[in-house]
């Protein structure tokens, strides 16, 4: 009875053992994983020189103005009643019902305009982005005809490094742009949509508040 315990005992532990080191293997390939990865991006950012390192400013700069202009927009939604009573306050003089509107769709182009800030960003990187692939690219090349100039076709490591940064830049700056463009067209969408719904909540709220009165 005792021997069969043993080994039942000794069995549990073998499988717990077993099971502690695949874990922990399995936890190692995946750390070594991320780190061979983060390694392989940074050295693929550093063939492209100064300009890869600009454009990975850039890129930082333009995804953290993304998010906050997402929330930003998502709030603006979730609280559209507050844009709309407040436009109704400032109006609520003005007896005339066409005027009121009038004046109202003003006061609310005039937040609309302020709803629309960090757009230009987003537009502007995503605009230049390419554009900086692009010189990139010419830097690299003109760097690489001159290493063949100096030297000639004997040093091909140098011609490969410039052909490498012309190559680089130019895949970042798409990489970065597309995006970019992509997130102005959707906001820009969105921005259009909560218009469309404030003016036309709001003419309704004016119109049945000047019957009203």
């Amino acid at each position: 009875m005792n021997n069969e315990t043993n080994t039942t005992i000794t069995t549990t532990t073998e499988v717990v053992n077993n099971d502690s080191v695949n874990a922990t293997v399995a936890t190692t390939d995946v750390v070594n994983t991320i780190t061979s990865t983060t390694q392989t991006l940074l050295d693929y950012i550093d063939k492209g020189g100064p300009i890869a390192y600009l454009l990975m400013v850039l890129f930082a700069f333009g995804i953290t103005m993304i998010f906050w202009k997402f929330f930003h927009l998502l709030f603006i939604k979730l609280t559209k009643n507050k844009y709309i009573y407040d436009t109704l306050e400032e109006v609520r003089t003005i007896k005339d019902p066409s005027l009121a509107i009038s004046v109202a769709r003003e006061s609310l182009d005039e937040k609309i305009v302020a709803i629309e800030s960090g757009m230009s960003t987003i537009k502007i990187i995503a605009t230049i982005s390419p554009l900086l692939g692009l010189l990139g690219t010419v830097v690299g090349i003109l760097g690489a005809f001159e290493s063949i100039a100096a030297t000639g076709l004997g040093e091909a490591g140098k011609f490969a490094s410039g052909i490498s940064l012309a190559l680089v830049t130019t895949v970042m700056g798409l990489i970065i742009s597309i995006p970019h463009f992509i997130a102005y067209n959707y906001f820009n969408r969105f921005i259009d949509k909560i218009d469309a719904s404030l003016s036309k909540d709001l003419d309704k709220l004016i119109i049945q508040e000047k019957q009203d009165a």
